[in-house]
């Protein structure tokens, strides 16, 4: 096998910036630190905010069949051996499902489920004993939504595949986390809303993602299958397991 590494997929901005930096500082005995994301200049300006460490932006569009293949190939022609990998790249639009434009449908299911699960595939060959895995899913994923329907089914796929790999791969000791925060201040908020005003409810539960990248390593660390930053989300779960979705959609419905 070749160079131990980290792999950040949605390097460029958000959660993903935020991996990169949070994972640079913490295990600096990793050889290399794969950015990926589609933006070239927003992942040649993480090179000098991580130290000595070595980074490799790899620009693509994960969405893209071709794109994949690419990475396929590099990593048959590098062996390495992944220490870590956080998938980070996701989208999401607000929107009755009848007002969203087909690619904001085709991109979430697309970056979030599609992308994901082929990316997952692809590094799985490549981790070993003691890898570890974040699979940013989202609070969205404990129940449907009412004008958030897609992107919260895309994340329940998210949650629901990282919590059956967590379990299939604990065999070969792997550890793999899926994170769940709420509401985080990051560009994510102003594309989700057209920019329009956010959700004023879902602002006032609004985090930083330094703090949810933080609580997820350290609970990736530890060995757990879900990472729930802040005690609002998780109520948010706890309610969410013991209150019928059709109560939660009835409310949420309310004079929409």
């Amino acid at each position: 096998m070749g160079k131990e590494i980290a792999i950040v997929m949605g390097a460029s901005s958000g959660m993903g910036r935020e991996c990169v930096l949070q994972i640079a500082a913490k295990y600096p005995g990793l050889e290399e630190l794969w950015v990926i994301a589609r933006r070239k200049d927003r992942l040649e300006a993480l090179v000098p905010m991580v130290g000595t460490m070595e980074v490799r932006p790899i620009v693509m569009d994960v969405t893209k069949k071709k794109e994949l293949e690419r990475l396929e190939k590099l990593l048959a022609e590098e062996t390495p051996r992944v220490r870590i990998a956080a998938l980070a790249a996701g989208c999401g639009y607000n929107g009755a499902f009848r007002d969203l434009q087909t690619d904001e449908v085709r991109n979430m299911v697309r970056l979030n489920d599609e992308s994901l699960a082929v990316s997952m595939h692809l590094f799985l060959p490549y981790l070993n004993e003691g890898s570890k895995v974040l699979l940013f899913a989202s609070s969205a994923a404990f129940a449907p939504q009412v004008n958030f329907g897609v992107y919260a089914a895309s994340k329940s796929f998210v949650l629901s595949l990282a919590r059956t790999l967590h379990y299939e791969l604990r065999r070969d000791k792997i550890c793999v986390t899926a994170v769940c925060p709420g509401p985080v201040e990051t560009e994510f908020l102003a594309i989700a809303s057209h920019g329009e005003a956010y959700d004023p409810l879902k602002a006032k539960f609004l985090v930083q993602p330094k703090d949810v990248v933080a609580k997820a390593l350290k609970d990736m660390e530890r060995g757990r299958e879900l990472s729930v930053y802040s005690t609002s989300m998780k109520l948010v779960r706890f309610a969410t397991k013991i209150v019928p979705h059709a109560w939660i959609l009835w409310w949420e419905s309310r004079g929409k």
